[in-house]
């Protein structure tokens, strides 16, 4: 058998999209399409079930597979099947293609599985999608996985302009709890902010202060800054608008970061992994701590992220 694959990476069928991309940017379809991504109508089965439930109850698409739809198109010289297929290419977006990774995963091979996989999505990780953040569609896999010049690596989380695929295999025993299982969509969303709000972090005007109080003292040892510095009393640095630092073990070396993404990883953490009380409670009374942090929670919230 034969298959001629063609990518899907921009079928906006029939609907407008946001949120599924890193970029706010929202495309406008120009003409009339059969959607792929949706339950056709004539399905049936529990597969079909599963799938319509969950776009009724979310309004995504949820697909178990990166085929869309396989047309056959008669036999070739050998007298072999020739198959058509369209299938997501995650490594397209908007405006690039990545063609230094590959993605691979495992599919779910049952309808109990596809069931309880579509169960936790629905239940643990569509609730802290806002508008903005929901994707046009959701591929549910058992593992997900990204091969680059460094080798293999277990992800849980990908998307191109279309489609999110995520992986859940993990939490599908039923001897995990419901907290893991909170945990680690946590992460999933954790993954997710991470690359839409370090990419606003590098230009967006709503960082403007934030790059500016971190600039400061990037690649300064602290002492120059406050001689007083003995590597314990970290209210030194936070009055200088810095929850972290380069520890060099002996303080006349420590160092303040030495690039600013290094400062916004501290403060992205604090903002997802605290509620405000508890942030208000430990950094408070530092003015430029709670600054940037503003502004990175206040970009959580911009981008369609519900906490």
């Amino acid at each position: 058998m034969k298959k001629i694959f063609i990518y899907a990476f921009c079928a906006l069928i029939g609907s407008s999209f946001a949120g599924c991309s890193d970029s706010d940017e929202i495309l406008e379809p120009t003409r009339q399409e059969e959607n792929f991504y949706k339950v056709p109508d004539d399905a049936t089965g529990p597969e079909a079930e599963v799938r319509r439930k969950f776009y009724n109850d979310n309004k995504v698409n949820l697909l178990f597979s990166d085929v869309l739809r396989r047309e056959y198109l008669g036999k070739d010289a050998f007298g072999d099947d020739v198959w058509k297929e369209e299938k997501i290419d995650f490594r397209y977006n908007v405006t690039s293609y990545n063609e230094n990774v590959e993605y691979s995963w495992e599919l779910f091979d049952n309808d109990s599985d596809k069931s309880r996989a579509a169960e936790l999505i629905s239940r643990y990780l569509m609730p802290h999608f806002g508008e903005k953040l929901r994707p046009f569609s959701i591929m549910a896999v058992k593992t997900l996985t990204s091969t680059d010049y460094y080798g293999p690596a277990e992800v849980k989380t990908v998307n191109n302009v279309s489609c999110r695929a995520v992986s859940v295999g993990e939490i599908m025993d039923e001897a995990v709890t419901d907290q893991q299982i909170e945990e680690y969509f946590k992460e999933v969303c954790k993954d997710i902010l991470n690359v839409k709000i370090s990419n606003l972090y590098q230009s967006a005007p709503e960082f403007e202060e934030f790059r500016a109080l971190s600039s400061v003292y990037l690649g300064k040892y602290i002492s120059s800054v406050a001689p007083e510095w003995d590597g314990i009393n970290m209210s030194i640095i936070y009055n200088l608008g810095y929850i972290g630092f380069f520890n060099l073990y002996y303080p006349a070396y420590d160092m303040f970061h030495m690039y600013g993404n290094d400062d916004f990883k501290d403060f992205f953490n604090l903002a997802f992994d605290y509620t405000p009380d508890e942030v208000e409670e430990m950094y408070g009374e530092y003015p430029k701590v709670m600054t940037k942090y503003r502004a990175v929670r206040d970009a959580f919230l911009s981008a369609g992220y519900v906490f």
